[in-house]
């Protein structure tokens, strides 16, 4: 899968989020190659936040670990 194109595709075919933030990437020392990343998706209030954890895990096939943070609209507010 390419990467982040087809991976933050994949996030708004299975959450339809407000926003997506990619805020941290692991990359090896010697090569720069991508070791892992993180991805923090701003979803709508009254989503079921494990129900779409569940899918974005099962669904999203990576060539390197991935990580989601999920806040509500509602929680993503409140912290601005």
């Amino acid at each position: 899968m390419a990467f982040p194109q087809e991976v933050t595709q994949e996030i708004v075919r299975i959450c339809s989020p407000r926003r997506i933030f990619l805020y941290n990437e692991k990359r090896t020392l010697s090569t720069d190659k991508l070791k892992a990343a993180s991805f923090c998706v701003v979803i709508p209030s009254g989503s079921d936040r494990d129900a779409l954890l569940h899918d974005l895990y099962l669904s999203i096939d990576a060539d390197i670990p991935l990580n989601f943070t999920l806040y509500t609209t509602s929680e993503w507010e409140e912290l601005n």
